[in-house]
Parts: C-alpha cells; sequence; structure tokens
C-alpha cells in the first residue's frame, strides 16, 4: 500500500503496469494510453471498476495477465448498447432500436475490469444504459448526461429522416426498421468536446462537458489531478508521454494537413516511449 494515502495499492498497480508493458492495448495512441491508465485507476483502488475498450489488441494476452495480478475481468461487445430516454419521449423505444443497431454496426470487444471477484460479482451485467455505464465507471454527472445527449443526436437524426420518408405512422416506423439492415449515418454538427478535453484534463477517462471543461475545480479537473498523480507515481515516464501528447494535441488547427503532420507526431511520441522500455 502507499504510506502517503494507504488506500492506494501502488505496488500492485506498477506490478500489473509493467506487466502488460510490452503488450498494445489499442491501435491508436491515445486510446492505448487511456487503456492503461484505465487498468492502473482499478489495480491501484481508486475506482472498483474500469473498462478497455480493445479494437484489434492481444485481448486474451491483457485478459489473462491482469487476472494473474489479481483483477477481475468479463468481456462484452459494447460498453454500453442504449441511451436512457423519459418514458414520454416520441418513439423512444425506435430510438432505442436505433441505439442498439448502432452498436451492433461497430463489432468489437471491451473487457471489464474489476478490484476482484467481489466486485465482478456485484457489478458485472450483460449490457447497460449509456448512464448505467457511466456511472459505474465514476464519471462526473454532468458528464454524463453532457454525453447522452451528445450520443442521442445521430438515431434522432435517423428517426427525423425516417418520418421525413415514410410518414409518422408508429408501427411502420417500427416495421421499417426491423427489415432495414443499415440506415444512413446523417452528418450532423457535434461539438468539439473530446479535443478540448485532451487539451486541458488529458488524464480524465471520459469526455468532458463545457462546465467542466471551464471551470479549474470542476469534478472533471479533480479526476484529472489525481489520475495524473497516479501515472506518475507508477512511471513518471508515462506521466510525461500523457503531458507531451496533451501538448501537440493544443496545436490542433482546422488545417487537417498539420492536423496530419501532428497525429502522426504523437504516434511517433507513443512508438518510441513503450520501445525505449521507460
Amino acid at each position: 500500500m502507499d504510506s502517503q494515502n494507504p488506500a492506494l495499492d501502488l505496488v500492485k498497480a506498477t506490478k500489473v503496469y509493467r506487466t502488460t508493458w510490452s503488450l498494445p492495448f489499442a491501435d491508436l495512441p491515445t486510446v492505448d494510453m487511456k487503456d492503461r491508465l484505465s487498468v492502473l485507476t482499478v489495480a491501484s483502488g481508486l475506482r472498483k471498476v474500469g473498462v478497455l475498450e480493445t479494437w484489434g489488441q492481444r485481448l486474451a494476452k491483457i485478459r489473462d495477465r491482469i487476472i494473474a495480478n489479481g483483477l477481475a475481468t468479463s468481456v462484452a461487445t459494447c460498453v454500453w448498447s442504449t441511451i436512457e430516454r423519459p418514458d414520454g419521449t416520441p418513439h423512444r423505444d425506435v430510438l432505442q432500436a436505433l441505439d442498439e443497431m448502432r452498436v451492433a454496426g461497430k463489432p468489437k470487444h471491451v473487457l471489464w475490469l474489476y478490484a476482484g471477484l467481489d466486485e465482478r460479482e456485484k457489478y458485472r451485467r450483460t449490457s447497460f444504459t449509456q448512464q448505467q455505464a457511466g456511472t459505474l465507471l465514476e464519471y462526473p454527472s454532468c458528464c454524463i448526461a453532457f454525453e447522452s445527449s451528445v450520443m442521442a443526436r445521430l438515431p434522432q437524426a435517423q428517426l427525423d429522416a425516417m418520418i421525413a420518408e415514410s410518414g409518422d405512422d408508429h408501427a411502420k416506423l417500427l416495421d421499417k426498421l426491423r427489415r432495414t439492415g443499415k440506415l444512413d449515418a446523417p452528418r450532423i454538427p457535434l461539438p468539439d468536446n473530446a479535443l478540448r478535453t485532451e487539451q486541458r484534463l488529458p488524464f480524465t477517462l471520459h469526455v468532458a462537458c463545457d462546465a467542466c471543461l471551464d471551470d479549474p475545480g470542476s469534478a472533471s479537473a479533480a479526476i484529472n489531478a489525481q489520475y495524473g498523480e497516479l501515472a506518475a507515481r507508477v512511471d513518471a515516464g508515462l506521466h510525461a508521454l500523457f503531458l507531451e501528447v496533451q501538448e501537440t494535441y493544443c496545436q490542433i488547427t482546422h488545417d487537417q494537413s498539420k492536423n496530419r503532420d501532428l497525429l502522426a507526431q504523437v504516434r511517433t511520441l507513443h512508438g518510441n516511449f513503450f520501445k525505449s522500455g521507460s
């Protein structure tokens, strides 16, 4: 246990970190880094539950090494499958079906992490709503609400397009959805909170809402400081890498050519660090 914080198990966190060092967690450098940090938060005792969004990495090896170091896991196809909406929402079940269609159209695996078998027994479920998953992962409630409002925009746009084409008859909309393998994804404006979170709060594992991004004393800022300190105490080099990547993301502009170069720089920073052995 950490002498400064008896509830923090830095020995266990460091051991899991070193044991999984050589395994790629994700193809995207920032996702890879956040997944490693997610493991640290659970292994150290900061959180009871975490999740790895695993695109094409060595899921079985990561799982086995994590389990060997005292954590418990479960595998699922997605972090969440639907968004909770008020009962009076027009065509609510159509919208939820559209949520599920979107998730089903992006096959991948996620690995849920638990502090131990007791936590696995308590928190494991076959599926979650977006709000349930965010609460379980200890994201601030304001950020959960913000993200659910953003995630709801695509299915609402798809529903609006269906109504414009086929009318507002609920039964007909459901029938059309059941007979449709895939719906077009309309282009809709989305906020830049994901980028701004990387620029301002690089150690958070969620997308921060506007209020959190603008308030140095916000719940997201507190999480950023806490997780950043954990990373620094486990590996100062990892902490420095997060800050280098943050600095690079702060240079992102509307110049797509420049942005491609910056993202290539991020990949190089990440690759050099994990080749170096820290």
